[in-house]
Protein backbone atom coordinates (compact mmCIF):
# COMPACT_ATOMS: atom_id res chain seq x y z
CA UNK A 1 0.00 0.00 0.00
CA UNK A 2 3.12 2.21 -0.01
CA UNK A 3 2.00 4.83 -2.56
CA UNK A 4 -1.52 5.19 -1.18
CA UNK A 5 -1.79 8.07 1.31
CA UNK A 6 -3.35 7.76 4.74
CA UNK A 7 -6.55 9.79 4.91
CA UNK A 8 -8.16 10.58 8.26
CA UNK A 9 -11.86 11.41 7.93
CA UNK A 10 -13.46 13.38 10.76
CA UNK A 11 -17.14 14.06 11.41
CA UNK A 12 -19.46 14.94 14.28
CA UNK A 13 -22.95 13.99 15.33
CA UNK A 14 -25.23 15.59 17.88
CA UNK A 15 -24.13 19.19 17.41
CA UNK A 16 -27.69 20.37 16.75
CA UNK A 17 -29.40 18.25 19.39
CA UNK A 18 -30.56 20.07 22.56
CA UNK A 19 -30.10 16.90 24.61
CA UNK A 20 -27.36 14.30 24.80
CA UNK A 21 -23.69 14.34 23.88
CA UNK A 22 -21.87 15.74 20.91
CA UNK A 23 -19.61 13.00 19.56
CA UNK A 24 -16.79 13.16 17.03
CA UNK A 25 -15.13 10.25 15.24
CA UNK A 26 -11.83 10.27 13.37
CA UNK A 27 -11.14 7.26 11.15
CA UNK A 28 -7.89 6.58 9.27
CA UNK A 29 -7.66 4.55 6.05
CA UNK A 30 -5.02 3.86 3.40
CA UNK A 31 -7.35 2.40 0.79
CA UNK A 32 -7.92 4.19 -2.51
CA UNK A 33 -11.46 2.97 -3.07
CA UNK A 34 -14.29 2.61 -0.60
CA UNK A 35 -14.59 -1.01 0.51
CA UNK A 36 -18.37 -0.82 0.63
CA UNK A 37 -20.41 1.24 -1.90
CA UNK A 38 -23.05 2.05 0.74
CA UNK A 39 -20.68 4.10 2.89
CA UNK A 40 -22.01 7.66 2.81
CA UNK A 41 -23.17 10.48 5.04
CA UNK A 42 -24.77 8.65 7.98
CA UNK A 43 -28.02 10.59 7.50
CA UNK A 44 -28.35 8.99 4.06
CA UNK A 45 -27.90 5.43 5.36
CA UNK A 46 -30.77 3.41 6.94
CA UNK A 47 -30.32 2.60 10.63
CA UNK A 48 -29.98 -1.19 10.22
CA UNK A 49 -27.40 -0.76 7.49
CA UNK A 50 -25.42 1.69 9.67
CA UNK A 51 -24.99 -1.03 12.28
CA UNK A 52 -23.53 -3.46 9.74
CA UNK A 53 -21.34 -0.80 8.14
CA UNK A 54 -20.00 0.29 11.53
CA UNK A 55 -18.60 -3.20 12.14
CA UNK A 56 -17.11 -3.28 8.63
CA UNK A 57 -15.55 0.17 9.06
CA UNK A 58 -13.84 -0.90 12.30
CA UNK A 59 -12.51 -3.96 10.49
CA UNK A 60 -11.01 -1.96 7.59
CA UNK A 61 -9.77 1.18 9.35
CA UNK A 62 -6.12 1.58 10.32
CA UNK A 63 -7.24 3.41 13.44
CA UNK A 64 -10.38 4.98 14.90
CA UNK A 65 -10.56 7.68 17.55
CA UNK A 66 -13.72 8.85 19.31
CA UNK A 67 -14.39 11.71 21.69
CA UNK A 68 -17.60 13.08 23.17
CA UNK A 69 -18.79 15.68 25.67
CA UNK A 70 -22.05 15.95 27.59
CA UNK A 71 -24.27 18.93 28.31
CA UNK A 72 -22.31 20.18 31.32
CA UNK A 73 -19.14 20.58 29.22
CA UNK A 74 -21.08 22.20 26.36
CA UNK A 75 -22.81 24.58 28.79
CA UNK A 76 -19.42 25.69 30.13
CA UNK A 77 -17.32 25.81 26.96
CA UNK A 78 -19.89 26.42 24.23
CA UNK A 79 -20.25 24.49 20.99
CA UNK A 80 -17.08 25.84 19.38
CA UNK A 81 -14.91 25.00 22.40
CA UNK A 82 -16.55 21.58 22.70
CA UNK A 83 -16.02 20.85 19.00
CA UNK A 84 -12.35 21.89 19.20
CA UNK A 85 -11.79 19.64 22.22
CA UNK A 86 -13.47 16.60 20.68
CA UNK A 87 -11.72 16.89 17.30
CA UNK A 88 -8.34 17.31 18.99
CA UNK A 89 -8.92 14.35 21.32
CA UNK A 90 -10.21 12.02 18.59
CA UNK A 91 -7.32 12.89 16.28
CA UNK A 92 -4.78 12.39 19.06
CA UNK A 93 -6.19 8.90 19.67
CA UNK A 94 -5.84 8.10 15.96
CA UNK A 95 -2.27 9.45 15.88
CA UNK A 96 -1.31 7.36 18.92
CA UNK A 97 -2.71 4.17 17.38
CA UNK A 98 -1.03 4.83 14.04
CA UNK A 99 2.30 5.59 15.71
CA UNK A 100 2.17 2.38 17.74
CA UNK A 101 1.38 0.44 14.55
CA UNK A 102 4.44 1.93 12.83
CA UNK A 103 2.76 4.46 10.55
CA UNK A 104 4.40 7.86 10.07
CA UNK A 105 2.23 10.55 8.57
CA UNK A 106 3.89 12.68 5.92
CA UNK A 107 4.17 16.45 6.13
CA UNK A 108 3.17 19.07 3.62
CA UNK A 109 3.79 22.73 2.82
CA UNK A 110 1.35 24.29 5.28
CA UNK A 111 1.27 27.57 3.38
CA UNK A 112 -0.61 25.94 0.49
CA UNK A 113 -2.34 23.03 2.19
CA UNK A 114 -5.24 24.50 4.11
CA UNK A 115 -8.56 23.85 2.39
CA UNK A 116 -7.09 22.44 -0.83
CA UNK A 117 -7.85 18.95 -2.11
CA UNK A 118 -6.55 16.85 -4.99
CA UNK A 119 -7.67 13.25 -5.35
CA UNK A 120 -4.29 12.32 -6.80
CA UNK A 121 -2.28 14.08 -4.08
CA UNK A 122 0.21 11.51 -2.69
CA UNK A 123 0.38 13.19 0.73
CA UNK A 124 -1.38 12.02 3.87
CA UNK A 125 -4.20 14.32 4.93
CA UNK A 126 -6.95 15.04 7.39
CA UNK A 127 -10.41 15.79 5.95
CA UNK A 128 -12.95 17.35 8.32
CA UNK A 129 -16.62 17.86 7.55
CA UNK A 130 -17.45 21.53 8.04
CA UNK A 131 -16.50 25.02 6.89
CA UNK A 132 -12.91 26.19 7.21
CA UNK A 133 -11.79 27.55 10.57
CA UNK A 134 -9.10 30.18 10.99
CA UNK A 135 -6.72 28.56 13.45
CA UNK A 136 -6.00 24.79 13.16
CA UNK A 137 -3.89 25.05 16.34
CA UNK A 138 -7.15 25.14 18.29
CA UNK A 139 -8.34 21.71 17.17
CA UNK A 140 -5.43 19.84 15.56
CA UNK A 141 -3.00 18.21 18.03
CA UNK A 142 0.59 19.39 17.66
CA UNK A 143 1.62 15.88 16.56
CA UNK A 144 -0.49 16.31 13.40
CA UNK A 145 -0.04 19.99 12.54
CA UNK A 146 2.39 19.04 9.76
CA UNK A 147 -0.27 16.95 7.98
CA UNK A 148 -2.28 18.46 5.17
CA UNK A 149 -5.68 19.68 6.41
CA UNK A 150 -8.83 19.91 4.28
CA UNK A 151 -12.10 21.29 5.66
CA UNK A 152 -15.21 21.23 3.46
CA UNK A 153 -18.94 21.41 4.06
CA UNK A 154 -20.69 18.15 3.11
CA UNK A 155 -17.38 16.30 3.16
CA UNK A 156 -19.29 13.32 4.56
CA UNK A 157 -21.10 13.04 1.21
CA UNK A 158 -18.07 13.68 -1.00
CA UNK A 159 -15.28 11.71 0.73
CA UNK A 160 -16.06 8.18 1.80
CA UNK A 161 -13.49 8.31 4.63
CA UNK A 162 -15.48 11.13 6.23
CA UNK A 163 -18.73 9.28 5.56
CA UNK A 164 -17.29 6.26 7.37
CA UNK A 165 -16.42 8.44 10.37
CA UNK A 166 -19.96 9.86 10.37
CA UNK A 167 -21.47 6.36 10.44
CA UNK A 168 -19.37 5.27 13.42
CA UNK A 169 -20.19 8.51 15.23
CA UNK A 170 -23.91 8.13 14.55
CA UNK A 171 -24.08 4.50 15.68
CA UNK A 172 -22.20 5.22 18.92
CA UNK A 173 -24.20 8.32 19.86
CA UNK A 174 -27.54 6.71 19.00
CA UNK A 175 -26.58 3.82 21.26
CA UNK A 176 -25.90 6.23 24.13
CA UNK A 177 -29.31 7.87 23.76
CA UNK A 178 -31.13 4.54 23.50
CA UNK A 179 -29.36 3.41 26.70
CA UNK A 180 -30.49 6.60 28.47
CA UNK A 181 -34.09 6.37 27.30
CA UNK A 182 -35.42 4.00 30.03
CA UNK A 183 -34.22 6.45 32.69
CA UNK A 184 -36.15 9.29 31.00
CA UNK A 185 -39.12 7.58 29.31
CA UNK A 186 -41.13 10.79 28.86
CA UNK A 187 -38.78 12.24 26.25
CA UNK A 188 -38.78 9.49 23.60
CA UNK A 189 -34.99 9.45 23.22
CA UNK A 190 -35.03 5.86 21.96
CA UNK A 191 -36.57 7.29 18.77
CA UNK A 192 -35.56 10.97 18.51
CA UNK A 193 -32.03 10.56 19.98
CA UNK A 194 -32.38 13.91 21.76
CA UNK A 195 -33.60 15.97 18.81
CA UNK A 196 -36.75 18.09 19.09
CA UNK A 197 -39.63 15.89 18.01
CA UNK A 198 -43.19 16.31 19.29
CA UNK A 199 -42.59 13.57 21.86
CA UNK A 200 -39.52 15.34 23.17
CA UNK A 201 -41.36 18.67 23.38
CA UNK A 202 -44.23 17.04 25.26
CA UNK A 203 -41.77 15.49 27.71
CA UNK A 204 -40.18 18.89 28.37
CA UNK A 205 -43.59 20.44 28.96
CA UNK A 206 -44.45 17.63 31.37
CA UNK A 207 -41.17 17.14 33.23
CA UNK A 208 -38.98 20.11 32.38
CA UNK A 209 -35.30 19.89 31.46
CA UNK A 210 -32.87 17.26 32.73
CA UNK A 211 -29.11 17.42 33.26
CA UNK A 212 -28.84 15.75 29.85
CA UNK A 213 -30.26 18.91 28.24
CA UNK A 214 -28.01 21.78 27.17
CA UNK A 215 -29.43 24.42 29.46
CA UNK A 216 -27.18 27.13 28.06
CA UNK A 217 -29.13 26.85 24.81
CA UNK A 218 -32.25 28.87 24.24
CA UNK A 219 -34.55 25.93 23.67
CA UNK A 220 -37.71 27.55 22.37
CA UNK A 221 -41.07 25.84 22.72
CA UNK A 222 -43.68 27.15 20.32
CA UNK A 223 -46.59 29.06 21.91
CA UNK A 224 -49.00 26.65 20.21
CA UNK A 225 -47.35 23.73 22.02
CA UNK A 226 -47.80 25.45 25.38
CA UNK A 227 -51.38 26.41 24.60
CA UNK A 228 -52.23 22.84 23.60
CA UNK A 229 -50.54 21.54 26.76
CA UNK A 230 -52.88 23.64 28.92
CA UNK A 231 -55.78 21.66 27.44
CA UNK A 232 -54.20 18.20 27.33
CA UNK A 233 -51.33 17.93 29.84
CA UNK A 234 -51.67 14.15 30.29
CA UNK A 235 -52.52 12.88 26.84
CA UNK A 236 -49.78 13.01 24.21
CA UNK A 237 -51.93 12.04 21.22
CA UNK A 238 -54.61 14.66 21.94
CA UNK A 239 -51.96 17.27 22.72
CA UNK A 240 -50.22 16.53 19.42
CA UNK A 241 -53.47 16.87 17.48
CA UNK A 242 -54.28 20.17 19.16
CA UNK A 243 -50.74 21.44 18.72
CA UNK A 244 -50.80 20.71 14.98
CA UNK A 245 -54.28 22.25 14.66
CA UNK A 246 -53.14 25.47 16.32
CA UNK A 247 -50.03 25.68 14.15
CA UNK A 248 -52.09 25.33 10.95
CA UNK A 249 -54.69 27.77 12.23
CA UNK A 250 -52.09 30.44 13.03
CA UNK A 251 -50.39 29.97 9.65
CA UNK A 252 -53.71 30.53 7.89
CA UNK A 253 -54.35 33.66 9.96
CA UNK A 254 -50.90 34.98 9.10
CA UNK A 255 -51.53 34.43 5.38
CA UNK A 256 -54.85 36.27 5.59
CA UNK A 257 -53.16 39.24 7.24
CA UNK A 258 -50.61 39.47 4.42
CA UNK A 259 -53.18 39.32 1.60
CA UNK A 260 -53.70 42.66 -0.19
CA UNK A 261 -57.01 44.36 0.45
Amino acid sequence: MGNIPIIIGVDEVGMGSPAGPMLICAAAFNQKDRFNPYINDSKQVPEKMRQTLCWEIHKNALAIGVSHVWADYINEHGMNGSWNFCVRTALLEVFTKLFKAGYNLTGYNKATSYGAFDRFDPHDRIIIDGPMKKDPNQFIPKELLHVKLVMKSYADRNFWQVGAASIVAKVLRDGMMVALAPQYPEYGWEDNKGYMTDKHIFGILQRGFTHIHRRSWKINIKPEAKEAFEKFPDNFERWQQEFNRLVIQNKMKAKQLTLPL
